[in-house]
């Protein structure tokens, strides 16, 4: 082929790709995982799809144990005189429903050190072992005040000689504010223990649910940096890196189950267990109506919602879902009654998507409002209830169950009912970047 024809249309095709996140960014959306982008795949199937929604990068913790990262012990992080810690973290509950654990090298009997922890009050915790078995404590005298969900820098600090123990908070680490006032323990060393560092969980409990940006721990107060994982740095999906301290420090993220830590967003859909994972390809995502699917951690997501989905019905099953909420048909596309109908959470009952063909399916879900379209053909209408979703989950039902054959290559969720125009809008941008129908 000509040269330059060949220019022109890859050139088209980056515009129209252009033109189609404008207009979908300008619509907010709450959780968007883009073709072929943010993925992480192994052997032809995929264990995480990003949220190109999301800017904000991160360690994302599901709160489960044997989730967190961790560094091994080294001369470095032994400190046993004045410390300095600090983290940046969005926590899901800032009082949550048990202790939860920001950074301890605290966790294995006659070997603990240091600890600073979030309590269910919201208070911080600070603790130091003197020998590696005992522990003493100071918590803050308010709580940390922060809104959950919302993004912070927590310090704390400890004086060995006086047991002087201080917390703060920042909304950009650098400009802090004191939590309460300055808190006096029994003074001393702290403990020259040999157990690893972890964040983000205890060695098997308090994990945290939410994401940690970043954690610096000096050696003196203002002193010097031993230790400074920059989570927010790390290639999405990343299993290790190194710390940008002197001590250059391996970090390793430690991962259990479906939903298992990782370098990413807070919204992306993710699938630990290998053979739960959908096949992957050249931008396209296979579940096989069997027992594959991914899912994201639950976040507040009430109607209306808009649910956008790329790909197509591979076979057609009665009951099967290609996607829901994380609570049960609240924003499920599933196939009702009929070849080749699908509807939204039952209704709205649509015969314009043909099996193995593919299509762009736009879904509202608003209670007796709710519509579904494919194609920028005509929508149908229907009450699909007024539950919220809490998340979103691709290729079954919540639960997981009724498990979709679906070739699924882009999603978006829009956190409100979008006009005619604007889904009209989307499909077009999106069929011209993708050349769907």
């Amino acid at each position: 082929m000509n040269p330059r024809v060949l220019y022109r249309a890859a050139t088209y095709a980056a515009d129209a790709r252009s033109t189609a996140d404008s207009v979908i960014s300008a619509l907010t959306p709450a959780a968007w995982y883009r073709n072929a982008t943010d993925v992480v795949s192994s052997g032809g199937f995929a264990s995480i799809w990003a949220d190109y929604a999301d800017s904000n990068k991160g360690l994302v913790l599901p709160g489960v144990a044997g989730n967190y990262a961790s560094a091994p012990d080294s001369a470095a992080i032994s400190i046993t005189g004045d410390i300095e810690i600090q983290i940046k973290v969005r926590l899901s509950d800032y009082t949550p429903g048990s202790n939860t654990a920001l950074v301890t090298k605290h966790e294995t009997a006659g070997q603990k050190s240091f600890n600073l922890w979030i309590a269910t009050t919201g208070v911080l915790v600070f603790a130091y072992s003197p020998d590696g078995t005992a522990t003493i404590s100071a918590s803050a005298s308010a709580a940390t005040g922060v809104t959950d969900g919302d993004i912070t820098w927590f310090k704390t600090t400890f004086v060995s000689a006086t047991g002087k123990v201080n917390f703060y908070k920042s909304t950009d680490g650098s400009a802090w504010s004191a939590i309460g006032v300055e808190q006096t323990i029994a003074s001393g060393s702290i403990f020259n223990g040999t157990d690893i560092l972890r964040i983000g969980s205890g060695a098997a409990n308090f994990p945290i649910n939410g994401t940690v940006y970043r954690t610096v721990i000096k050696s003196g107060i203002d002193g010097t940096t031993v230790f400074d994982a920059d989570f927010s740095a790390q290639a999405i999906g990343a299993g290790s890196f190194t710390e940008s301290s002197s001590n250059a420090a391996t970090v390793t993220i430690n991962t259990s189950g479906a939903l298992p830590a990782h370098i990413g967003k807070a919204r992306d859909l993710l699938q630990g267990t290998g053979t739960n994972q959908p096949a992957y390809s050249a931008g396209v995502f296979t579940f096989d109506g069997v027992d594959n699917y991914m899912t994201a951690l639950t976040w507040a997501q009430a109607q209306p919602i808009t649910l956008v989905l790329v790909g197509k019905q591979v076979t057609w099953t009665i009951t099967d879902r290609l996607c829901d909420g994380t609570t049960a048909d609240t924003a499920s596309i599933n196939q009702l009654t009929g070849t080749p109908t699908v509807g939204a959470n039952s209704a709205a009952s649509n015969t314009d998507w043909a099996v193995n063909t593919r299509g762009i399916v736009c879904a509202v879900f608003n209670g007796a409002s709710s519509s579904l379209r494919v194609n920028n053909n005509a929508k149908t209408t229907g009450n699909a209830g007024a539950v919220a979703s809490g998340g979103f989950i691709l290729g079954a039902r919540a639960g997981p169950g009724q498990y979709g054959n679906l070739a699924a290559e882009e999603v978006i969720m829009f956190p409100s009912a979008l006009s005619d125009a604007n889904q009209s809008a989307v499909i077009t941008t999106l069929n011209n970047a993708l050349t769907v129908f």
